[in-house]
């Protein structure tokens, strides 16, 4: 059964598609689906099987069904489920991975083109501003604070950023917590046939690798018959 807004869902399915569809070709992958899931575990916010056959995430707050999550907060989902086409466990390579692909997105909002791949099309920035929003830069931040003591020089969000200068048991403590909260966030096996028969009838985008800027997908396109736009 359909929940409600489903048009306005799969709106917002479309443009966290648009929004890093280039960022997929440029390393060459492809998300065959991008479907909606609202899972019986609140604390879950995305998952990717099979390294992209099929993305799901979760677009409505998990108290209340009809109200929907910003789209920073989405996309910042996105990115994370992206990096697990390249590592599953949430360790040191994947936070690199997610570090890096961060990297890439934000440094293509803030000069409004992919370095290497074109400009920006219209309404992929992040809330219409050219650079993310502040609550969307903490979250990334802290997901990958751990990560940037490894680096040599430089700031703002490149990967290999300034070393920190706090204890190693600390950022390690961090590290650790990071870890258990992306535990919680990310769909365990156990919730994963779940949540992939529950959206086998939800609103779903056909991504692909071709040269359309625009993800396929209508409002009554499912997981089994998808219907594409022309």
């Amino acid at each position: 059964m359909r929940k409600p807004h489903h048009e306005k869902a799969l709106a917002l399915l479309k443009e966290v598609g648009h929004a890093v569809q280039t960022l997929m070709r440029m390393h060459g992958w492809t998300v065959h689906v991008l479907a909606e899931m609202y899972p019986r575990n609140a604390q879950l916010l995305g998952l990717n099987y099979n390294r992209g056959e099929k993305i799901c995430l979760r677009l409505r707050e998990s108290s209340d069904e009809s109200a929907f999550l910003t789209r920073d907060a989405i996309l910042t989902t996105m990115l994370h489920e992206l990096a697990h086409n390249v590592r599953g466990p949430h360790d040191d390579v994947f936070y690199h991975t997610l570090q890096a692909l961060t990297d890439e997105y934000t440094t293509a909002q803030r000069l409004g083109y992919w370095p290497g791949a074109g400009f920006l099309t219209p309404g992929t920035r992040l809330g219409g501003r050219s650079v993310p929003s502040n609550a969307w830069e903490r979250r990334q931040l802290a997901a990958t604070a751990a990560v940037r003591r490894q680096g040599q020089t430089g700031g703002g969000t490149r990967l290999g950023g300034a070393a920190s200068s706090r204890p190693l048991n600390q950022l390690a403590a961090e590290a650790a917590l990071r870890r258990q909260r992306d535990a919680r966030t990310c769909a365990s096996q156990q919730d994963m046939q779940e949540i992939l028969n529950s959206t086998r009838e939800a609103d779903v985008v056909a991504l692909d690798d071709s040269d359309q800027d625009t993800p396929s997908g209508v409002a009554r396109g499912t997981y089994d018959d998808p219907i594409l736009i022309e």
